[in-house]
């Protein structure tokens, strides 16, 4: 029998069990509690500076708040968000409106192919903002990828036919050189003359066999007296209209000036045989004090028109294939397509610019290969390469008195030339080119390599890498590119349709100087000739010839 001592005694250990896990439970609760209330973090404030100018208040560091990723609800808010990162105002310009050609042209394609009972594939108002994401992915991913617009001005057009302005400084006056009409300024050269805004005014050359010269113009006057001026010659005058001299060693007789009836005449006579080089002749009017007479300018606006042309490619893929290829790579044969169709329109688009600037350029510098006059000594005569791009260049600075050579084209034979010359700085492009690709600078020109292009040919061209009007060929998109929705017939075939369209315009073939290279012993290092026969002159040393 258990006595009542122990019955008690055991009672006594039970409450005293329930009280050690009661105090257990009390204190578990507390440690969970103040672990829930450790995880939120409480406001931070700066520190404090002794300084009492500085510690007037206690400043709160609010936590940021993660937003939620703006999904675009129309094609509108689309245009606006895929854009917003971009900065330059010409080029956001340019990305919206081809993305508002790409949309106007994917809603005249949706209402154009509305799908049968027979097709599946996205119709009727399945071409909204889901549909347009795709276009635009396409877009995005491939016209920065384009060479083209660093060959050529790119100026979007919102209709398939449009025109191109360009504003010009014209003579508004018939003086010297100069007649009216005549441009002095465009946008691609400059023809001023050094005497149109000054008191000088030329008249016509005195030829080298010329015995007998009289020539008749409008007066620019008041006529200042004994200012008549002929190059190369010693006059005396006996009155301010009258005068004799010499000219390379021939006698100058029977000089005169005549003014009158608003008509200048100059009249005189050289020795037999004449003075065997030619002369300027030309005279000076008064104008600093009234009446004068003032040479004008005028403004015209040129306008080129330019028209679109499309570029179209499909694809075409069994279901089986589609399902098989899938399941093998873990990759949409169709994606795979779209890739190749958007490489292939890139391609032959970057190709159709570089081949019509090669075709219009006016004139050819060729680069003899052979070692010639450097004693057959490779690695030092290739040097030479460099100023035959730099001769180009500044061939184009000649014609157009205002700018330079900036942008070199290579084929395969030139590029090899060029990369190893030593003001060659490479891009960080490594070896997976991708097709025709920027491959770095030659001094201040960037290179551009075209694998397609003849492999001994080359062209310096001018693009304005910062007003991206000023170029010699105009690039038109009109049609960035638009893709068909994926279509599935009785077949089981899987087709879809590419297309882009642009418009091309050569506005200053002046701009563009071809290149090839020869291999010659016995030519010139470097020469220079144009379309029409003219001969621009050799660079460099001549070469022995046969």
């Amino acid at each position: 029998m258990t006595k009542k001592e122990q019955i008690l005694a055991k009672l006594k250990e039970r409450k005293r069990e329930k009280a050690r896990e009661a105090i257990l439970e009390a204190k578990r609760q507390k440690t969970l509690s103040e672990s829930s209330t450790s995880r939120v973090k409480k406001p931070v404030y700066s520190k404090i500076v002794e300084n009492k100018k500085y510690n007037t208040e206690r400043r709160v560091i609010k936590e940021d708040v993660r937003k939620p990723v703006r999904q675009a609800r129309t094609i509108s808010e689309d245009i606006k968000l895929r854009t917003a990162q971009v900065k330059d105002p010409a080029q956001k310009h340019l990305y919206t409106t081809l993305a508002e050609n790409i949309a106007q042209a994917a809603k005249v394609m949706t209402e154009a192919t509305q799908a049968g009972p027979m097709v599946t594939g996205v119709t009727g108002t399945g071409a909204g903002v889901g549909l347009m994401k795709t276009y635009f992915d396409i877009f995005f991913g491939y016209f920065p990828n384009l060479i083209t617009p660093m060959l050529a001005s790119t100026q979007p057009i919102k209709t398939e036919k449009a025109m191109v302005f360009y504003y010009e400084t014209i003579a508004g006056s018939d003086k010297g050189n100069v007649s009216v009409g005549d441009k002095l300024i465009t946008p691609f050269t400059v023809n001023t003359d050094v005497n149109y805004t000054s008191n000088v005014v030329d008249m016509p050359v005195l030829a080298d066999d010329e015995e007998s010269y009289s020539e008749a113009l409008p007066l620019w006057g008041p006529f200042l007296g004994k200012s008549l001026v002929i190059e190369g010659a010693n006059l005396t005058w006996s009155t301010d209209t009258a005068f004799t001299g010499t000219i390379n060693g021939k006698a100058i007789t029977n000089g005169s000036v005549t003014v009158a009836d608003g008509e200048i005449t100059v009249a005189f006579t050289v020795a037999t045989g004449g003075a065997g080089v030619p002369a300027k002749v030309k005279y000076a009017y008064d104008n600093k004090y009234a009446p004068t007479q003032v040479p004008e300018l005028k403004a015209n606006i040129d306008s080129r028109e330019i028209t679109a042309q499309a570029r179209t490619v499909k694809t075409n893929y069994s279901f089986q294939a589609g399902f098989g290829f899938e399941a093998q790579f873990g990759y949409k044969l169709e994606d795979k397509l779209a890739e190749s169709a958007m490489y292939e329109l890139k391609r032959e688009t970057d190709l159709d610019f570089v081949f019509e600037i090669m075709n219009s350029a006016p004139v050819l510098m060729s680069w003899n290969k052979a070692a010639g006059t450097a004693n057959g000594l490779y690695e030092f005569h290739k040097l030479s390469f460099r100023d035959a791009i730099i001769g180009a260049s500044n061939h184009i600075y000649s014609k157009s008195k205002k700018v330079r050579g900036n942008v070199l084209l290579v084929g395969v034979n030139a590029q090899t030339i060029v990369e190893t010359l030593p003001d060659f700085k490479g891009e960080e492009s490594g070896s997976q080119l991708g097709g025709a690709a920027k491959i770095g600078k030659l001094k201040n020109i960037d290179v551009i390599a075209v694998p397609e292009l003849p492999a001994n040919d080359w062209a310096v061209i001018y693009k304005n890498p910062k007003d991206n009007l000023d170029a010699g060929i105009i690039f038109a998109p009109y049609i960035p590119v638009v893709a068909t929705s994926p279509v599935t017939l009785d077949d089981l075939v899987i087709r879809r349709a590419y297309t882009t369209s642009y418009g091309k315009l050569v506005v200053n073939a002046d701009y563009f100087v071809r290149g090839t290279i020869v291999d010659n012993p016995l030519a010139q290092p470097m020469f220079l000739v144009g379309k029409d026969g003219s001969n621009y002159g050799v660079l460099g040393e001549d070469a022995i010839l046969a």
